[in-house]
């Protein structure tokens, strides 16, 4: 479970974002769904080092991955933000559109957290290691990102 003082800060800054806090069910069916696609069976606390199928890292390092994340995920999209800093599930939950969550993280400090699409065809974790793990459908423009950022160090 995540600090409770985090989950504080994100709840106030999301309330002022219009961004909801999904809650019992539809939270547990958003985290099922993705576990179930793209986890393997040894996930502990960092899913991003059980997934299943092939995946991208993009290493930012003193980039701005927040930018990296909206040319990856689609302007208009609403998709499920997943607060998990460096924690063990359960996680709370939050839906909305991309670039409210995007906002809603330039006001906040640092933290782990994974994106997902309503359907679960792709997921981007954001780590500790100023790295963003992408699999399912967004592989291909991650790469072309990774590449950008190999040639332009």
């Amino acid at each position: 479970m995540i600090d409770q003082e985090l989950l504080k800060e994100i709840r106030s800054v999301a309330s002022s974002h219009e961004i909801l806090e999904m809650h019992g069910d539809d939270a547990s069916s958003a985290i099922r769904q993705l576990r179930d696609t793209f986890i393997g069976h040894s996930a502990g606390q960092w899913w991003w080092e059980s997934l299943r199928g092939e995946a991208v890292a993009i290493q930012y390092g003193s980039r701005d991955g927040l930018s990296i994340v909206g040319d990856l995920v689609e302007r208009d999209e609403s998709v499920f933000f997943v607060p998990t800093d460096d924690a063990s599930p359960p996680w709370p939950v939050f839906f909305g559109d991309i670039d409210r969550f995007i906002a809603l993280l330039k006001e906040l400090r640092f933290f782990e957290y994974f994106l997902t699409d309503k359907d679960s065809t792709w997921a981007v974790f954001d780590t500790h290691d100023n790295c963003l793990v992408v699999i399912g459908t967004l592989i291909d423009k991650a790469s072309e990102i990774q590449v950008r950022i190999d040639e332009y160090p």
